[in-house]
């Protein structure tokens, strides 16, 4: 009843039966309303002790009397908290008040980066708030309830296998949290058990995946005729198969010789409040497995020596002409532009690793290897992932063409 009034309220607001003004007054006196409707049921007094902090006291079996005092320094502070146990006892959290929940102790435990707290919000947002599923009591939502919108929301979506494995992990979370405060009483485990969804599959053609055998000699072409320190950190990252975010935040320090130097770090993208974005160092690569060593072909070892031409003084690899750290969008902006000026198809730097490793493949490196230099646990991950065939289809033609049991003169 009480989503069916907020969606009706909107309703006049945005068709003008009602100004925007007396909508928000109304949607105020109902939120009023409901927080003295809820501090109605706490059985105790409210009073201000000698030092101005506002005390009440509530349950608890494990004291002596069964109840404790607790403080805060406003009247609002102490009804808030009073009111969130009160719902949390009746199951009135809503599925977005438990992602906040959850959210606020991911933040502190402190072992996530704020770009991984900027994408379990981006996801929520596009999971969850746009069906206004969020707004839904936890406690009324159930087993098969759940089960029934992550179906529908696979169509609905149109989510492709890598937004509904984004999904279920953030709805594991929520599950797991609403569980733990014992708001419901099932797991994440019976909800993901009972599901049969069949994700959207994306056909992505290969040649669109990587450079292929005729555009990869045009760029590196273009890279060695151009020589600035954008060109060389992209040139080096095609030689080495280095991720983006690797790269931006190489420093000479990492370097073992003029050829092989230790992948320790990477960059992380976070927005604050204002939606402002920054770019921060983050100690650690993307995965425990990108701890790697890389190696430069010793053809190409004089990349580092007219980097450090370019840059005498700077820390890190690439750096602009004040000396400022390069920002990973700042090399893919600059990649596509060198496709367009190439008359290449556009494609990212993510599309540069891809090319590496199936370099590397395709030369019948050892699977040891070759996910020693990708900074790869697996090499299903390698081969399935990152491996796409490079032959243009006027070199397919012609390894056909030259096919000898095809010959004529072999035939007759």
């Amino acid at each position: 009843m009480k989503e069916d009034l907020n969606s009706l309220i909107k309703t006049w607001a945005e068709s003008g039966i009602i100004s925007h003004e007396i909508a928000a007054a109304v949607k105020q006196d109902m939120i009023q309303n409901k927080r003295a409707q809820i501090l109605k049921k706490h059985p105790y007094a409210i009073w201000q002790n000698k030092r101005g902090y506002y005390v009440t006291n509530i349950k608890d079996p494990t004291k002596p009397k069964g109840k404790r005092q607790i403080a805060r320094k406003t009247r609002k502070a102490l009804e808030d908290y009073l009111i969130e146990n009160i719902r949390e006892e009746d199951g009135d959290l809503t599925f977005e008040e438990v992602y906040y929940r959850f959210r606020e102790k991911l933040i502190d435990y402190g072992n996530v980066s704020k770009a991984t707290v900027n994408r379990y919000d981006s996801d929520f947002k596009r999971f969850y708030t746009n069906q206004e599923w969020n707004t839904k009591r936890i406690s009324d939502i159930s087993m098969e309830g759940m089960v029934d919108f992550l179906e529908e929301s696979v169509g609905n979506l149109k989510l492709t296998s890598r937004a509904f494995s984004s999904m279920k992990t953030l709805t594991k979370n929520i599950l797991k949290r609403a569980r733990r405060d014992r708001l419901i009483d099932y797991s994440y485990a019976d909800v993901f058990s009972e599901l049969e969804v069949h994700p959207r599959k994306v056909h992505k053609s290969p040649v669109s995946q990587v450079f292929t055998d005729r555009e990869l000699p045009v760029l590196i072409q273009y890279l060695l005729d151009h020589q600035d320190v954008h060109n060389l950190c992209l040139l080096l990252m095609i030689l080495t198969g280095l991720r983006v975010g690797e790269m931006s935040t190489l420093k000479y320090s990492d370097f073992l010789s003029d050829t092989c130097f230790e992948v320790k770090r990477t960059q992380t993208k976070w927005r604050d409040e204002n939606g402002k974005y920054h770019y921060d160092v983050k100690d650690s690569p993307k995965t425990e497995a990108g701890f790697r060593k890389a190696f430069i072909p010793a053809d190409y070892a004089w990349i580092i020596t007219t980097l450090k031409k370019l840059r005498p003084f700077t820390e890190y690899l690439a750096t602009n002409s004040s000396g400022e750290r390069m920002t990973a969008e700042t090399l893919r902006k600059r990649l596509y532009r060198i496709c367009d000026s190439c008359g290449l198809q556009k494609k990212s730097t993510h599309k540069i690793r891809k090319t590496f490793c199936s370099i590397i493949l395709d030369a019948g490196f050892d699977k040891n290897l070759v996910i020693s230099l990708m900074g790869h646990t697996d090499i299903n991950t390698s081969e399935n992932y990152y491996h796409f065939d490079r032959k243009s289809s006027a070199e397919k033609q012609r390894r056909v063409d030259n096919l000898l049991d095809f010959k004529l003169d072999r035939a007759l």
